[in-house]
């Protein structure tokens, strides 16, 4: 889930649009997309608790795109709303843990 809601390069496009029998778009509204962010960070979150690595991981992961990607930008001007995003102060106390 972590970006997938636009992370695509133009190849994946340009590839896609190869086999146009077989591309399906489903946009769903924002109150859904709202709430699968919402299911899939508590997920991060949880896991997080469990498994310092997991943690270390996905809080770096989210750290780099903070720093190289406009990442609210993009994914707002597709959805049309502000995603959210998983609390990661929650996420770094939990990687901290990790050796």
């Amino acid at each position: 889930m972590v970006l997938s809601l636009t992370n695509s390069s133009n190849a994946d496009y340009e590839n896609a649009w190869k086999f146009p029998e077989c591309i399906g778009i489903n946009i769903l509204d924002s109150e859904s997309l709202a709430k699968i962010e919402q299911i899939a960070y508590k997920y991060f979150e949880d896991e997080a608790e469990k498994n310092p690595l997991f943690a270390k991981v996905i809080y770096l992961q989210y750290q780099f795109y903070k720093k190289t990607f406009r990442i609210n930008e993009v994914q707002q001007s597709i959805l049309n709303r502000t995603p959210a995003l998983p609390n990661t102060e929650k996420l770094k106390a939990a990687a901290e843990k990790a050796k």
